[in-house]
């Protein structure tokens, strides 16, 4: 899986990477360490984890998941404060 540091929000618009699962592209973002993806993702990986192994190795990386807009909108400062909650 590739990372990407941050970089500031150019118009409230953060920069994200892609992490891939089965072929299919899913923004993420680092903050602090800690890895952010989208829901969607979130569901992926929950539906697979009884079943898969990478499954549930990946749903342990990451510490939460966004909706698809979240994701690219919140500062880091928000998503800590969602992370840390």
């Amino acid at each position: 899986m590739k990372t990407e540091v941050n970089q500031t929000g150019i118009d409230g618009w953060y920069p994200t990477d892609n992490v891939y699962y089965f072929g299919t592209a899913y923004p993420m973002r680092e903050v602090d360490g800690w890895r952010i993806s989208t829901e969607r993702l979130g569901v992926r990986l929950e539906f697979d984890s009884p079943l898969l192994m990478e499954a549930m190795e990946m749903l342990d990386e990451f510490a939460c998941f966004l909706s698809d807009e979240d994701i690219h909108t919140l500062s880091d400062e928000e998503i800590l404060k969602i992370i840390n909650s």
